[in-house]
């Protein structure tokens, strides 16, 4: 049995099906602005940034503009194009009931993060949220990881990462942490696997029972 006392976890692809409102996002704001009907490859060729820093250099006369109209798009789309990934909760309330610090670890911007994470219910159940407007750097960069550790005074070999991306399992590797590998919705899968992780899940079913197993179950009280 492992020793977990924390559990950092993305955002897309990890804990919520996002991915194609991204893409619908700036698809919107380039065609509207610069008459380009973008790829998905070609969007996740931006990944990395957050959005107003990607905006920035897309259409750098109008940042202001653009970023309000993708942030609309975004939050007026968001229950037609995104969903919780059926699972999550369960594995966030096992995760809450015995005690294990919850964090989000996100390239995302602040302003879509508390979209999502609201309109899919799950703020309350996170700890500390570290987007990519709270760091100088991002992801694989272990700032935002060394944030929850030390907010709790976590170990980094009690705290795992969990996500869909390469640069998740550069965070788990630069930083000491447990990594988890998650390919439901990753839009990068088979250089997931490859890659490879200390623990990789293809459904959450599987995630779930893994938890089951590994948490030392605490009283409520204990903490």
């Amino acid at each position: 049995m492992l020793n977990i006392e924390g559990v950092i976890f993305d955002i897309d692809g990890t804990l919520c099906k996002t991915n194609q409102l991204i893409f619908e996002s700036f698809r919107h704001i380039n065609k509207k602005y610069s008459g380009r009907n973008l790829t998905d490859t070609e969007i996740i060729s931006y990944f990395g940034p957050t959005e107003t820093e990607i905006i920035s250099k897309l259409f750098p006369d109008k940042i202001q503009e653009v970023e309000n109209d993708y942030f609309d798009f975004y939050k007026e789309n968001h229950n037609n194009l995104a969903e919780l990934h059926e699972g999550i909760e369960e594995i966030l309330k096992l995760l809450q009931l015995n005690k294990i610090h919850l964090g989000i670890y996100t390239g995302k911007g602040r302003r879509s993060s508390e979209i999502t994470l609201t309109e899919t219910g799950i703020i309350d159940y996170f700890d500390l949220i570290v987007t990519g407007d709270d760091l100088k750097g991002s992801k694989p960069d272990c700032e935002g990881a060394r944030l929850f550790l030390e907010k709790f005074e976590l170990h980094p070999k009690n705290v795992m990462m969990v996500g869909d991306a390469i640069t998740d399992i550069l965070v788990a590797r630069n930083c000491g942490l447990i990594g988890i590998s998650v390919t439901w919705d990753s839009y990068d899968k088979n250089r997931v696997i490859e890659y490879g992780n200390n623990y990789l899940f293809e459904n959450t079913s599987d995630l779930l029972n893994f938890f089951k197993t590994n948490i030392n179950h605490r009283d409520q009280a204990d903490r």
